[in-house]
Formats: C-alpha cells, sequence, structure tokens
C-alpha cells in the first residue's frame, strides 16, 4: 500500500498533493499497527512501523522541515510504546530506535543549520526519553526484569544521544 501511493504520488502524478499522500501514508501505519495488535501480528507491525518511517523519505520534496520531520518521527516512536504497551515485541522497539535515530541524523546531516539548534537539541532529548522510557516500561508493565540485551539498548540510547548532544553543541 505504502508503494502505490508513492507511485500515485511521485511517479503516476495521480495524487497531486504531497500532504494527501502523506495523510494517506499515516492511515495505513495507523492501520497497520491496529491490525498488528489485533491479530497479534509481529510481522503486520514490523511492515507498518517501516512504511512509517520511510514515509518521510519517500514524499521528500527536498526541503527543510526539521521541526515537522522530527515532531512525526516522535509520533511514531510513541506509537511504538503505545504497541509496546500491549505486545512485548522487542524488534519494533530495535527498528524504532535505529529509524528514528538515523532520520535524525539524515536530516541533521543535510539540513542542519546553525538557527536549528534548538530544535536539534529539544527533539534528540525527547528521542533520549522516548527510548529510556520503553525498558522502563517493560520493566513496569509486563514485570520483566532487565536482562543484558536491554542493558545494551539502554547504553546505546544514552551513547547515540550525548554523542549527537556533543555533536550540536560543540558545532
Amino acid at each position: 500500500m505504502y508503494l502505490s501511493i508513492f507511485a500515485a504520488y511521485k511517479i503516476y502524478k495521480v495524487i497531486p498533493d504531497a500532504r494527501l499522500s502523506f495523510a494517506l501514508m499515516i492511515l495505513i501505519t495507523i492501520a497497520a499497527s491496529i491490525i498488528a495488535v489485533r491479530l497479534n501480528s509481529m510481522l503486520v507491525a514490523v511492515f507498518g512501523i517501516i512504511g512509517g518511517y520511510c514515509t518521510p523519505i519517500m514524499l521528500s520534496v527536498g526541503t527543510a522541515d526539521l521541526p515537522g520531520l522530527f515532531s512525526y518521527v516522535l509520533i511514531l516512536g510513541i506509537a511504538v510504546i503505545c504497541i509496546a504497551k500491549y505486545k512485548d515485541w522487542k524488534i519494533l522497539n530495535a527498528l524504532s530506535f535505529v529509524f528514528t535515530y538515523g532520520l535524525y541524523w539524515g536530516a541533521m546531516d543535510k539540513f542542519y543549520t546553525d538557527s536549528d539548534f534548538v530544535v536539534a537539541i529539544v527533539f534528540i532529548s525527547l528521542f533520549f526519553l522516548l527510548f529510556a522510557a520503553i525498558p522502563i516500561m517493560n520493566n513496569i508493565i509486563h514485570k520483566q526484569k532487565s536482562n543484558t540485551l536491554t542493558l545494551i539498548g539502554m547504553f546505546f540510547n544514552a551513547a547515540v544521544f550525548f554523542t549527537s548532544a556533543f555533536y550540536i553543541i560543540d558545532g
């Protein structure tokens, strides 16, 4: 479905507006998330998350809108937390982590200017808090003790945050 919307917008020009294409892809992501939880299908959730994170890449018009992009990515991360409340699918958390920081770094590399400092530091902090909340939530809701993999994930989250924040502040 994601590729159909992409082709209808970018290739065949059937959908004339990027915002409409974006809205349709958001609806597909929401539907995939709901279906995944209701049918207990991690594969559907993985496809939904990958499609959701690839949406801004597929519909990119080449201009900088860092607050819009980072807000969208943050909302996707919150959606992953909502799914994690019902299902303990660690692969979703890992995919969200990789795509969130990948999109963040990609956008920063391509579009960052000194005037974007506040936006960049605020969102990297929010992403850090988001991924710090997931293992805490698993401990509380699913009553799981932290294992080595969880601790490694928490370390990577902190390392990515401090490295990114240092890079932004130092620049």
